[in-house]
């Protein structure tokens, strides 16, 4: 599921997928997808794993938990997976691989080549390049 990110029209979008596709094999509770969208949400706008829980009156370790439960990773991965999103999204929209990474949160070049490796197997030229 994780290749299909980039291609959806947005981050928000791209985990809500994700999430709808995780939940209907448990046939999850309303309660259950209302939570998976509002941690999408936080973990688009790149709030810190604190800052989630905080947001959501639980324990780090409970956001853990229902991460893993919810969409197969945890809560600082999808933040990552997140700015990858927004990342992969800019090139396209005439940004450079390093303006874009800067633009998304990144902290430097190498930070960027480090998660563009880690989800798409590749180097930012070679990403945008294939986009």
């Amino acid at each position: 599921m994780i290749d299909q990110l980039p291609a959806a029209a947005n981050t928000t979008e791209a985990l809500r997928d994700i999430a709808v596709r995780l939940l209907a094999r448990a046939d999850p509770d309303p309660e259950t997808v209302r939570t998976a969208d509002v941690i999408s949400e936080l973990a688009r706008r790149d709030l810190s794993v604190r800052t989630m829980a905080q947001t959501l009156g639980w324990t780090q370790r409970r956001l853990h938990r229902f991460c893993i439960e919810t969409f197969g990773t945890s809560a600082s991965v999808l933040r990552s997976l997140c700015r990858f999103c927004r990342a992969h999204a800019l090139p396209s929209a005439g940004a450079r691989p390093a303006e874009a990474g800067a633009l998304a949160g990144y902290a430097d070049q190498a930070h960027l080549t480090r998660h563009v490796k880690r989800f798409a197997a590749t180097t930012p030229g070679e990403l945008v390049k294939s986009s």
